[in-house]
């Protein structure tokens, strides 16, 4: 993205940030995805596993955004126009795939 050596500490700073504070909402995600598989999944706890793994997705959409938004306002003008070239840019190649029914 060619930053300035601040920007992009700036940036390794925010992403340990990120991956630091993901990593809880992950654990929980892969819990409760075993939960929703397992063999003592009943039909009448399936939709409180799904509930739980929206909050999660909700919660880790929140801290996405979040870290996003501070990135932004936190490096110089030519980092916050690279970072925005260089996710547009990656965007285009991504396919959002729909979860799996429970």
């Amino acid at each position: 993205m060619s930053l300035s050596p601040s920007d992009t500490a700036f940036v390794w700073s925010a992403a340990v940030n990120f991956n630091n504070r993901f990593a809880p909402y992950q654990a929980q995600a892969q819990q409760l995805a075993a939960a929703a598989t397992s063999s003592g999944a009943t039909p009448a706890s399936l939709p409180s596993i799904k509930q739980q793994r929206i909050a999660v997705a909700a919660m880790i959409d929140q801290l996405a955004l979040a870290t996003h938004n501070g990135l932004l306002s936190s490096l110089s003008p030519k980092g916050a126009d690279a970072l925005t070239t260089q996710i547009a840019d990656v965007k285009k190649h991504m396919k959002i795939i729909p979860p799996p029914k429970m």
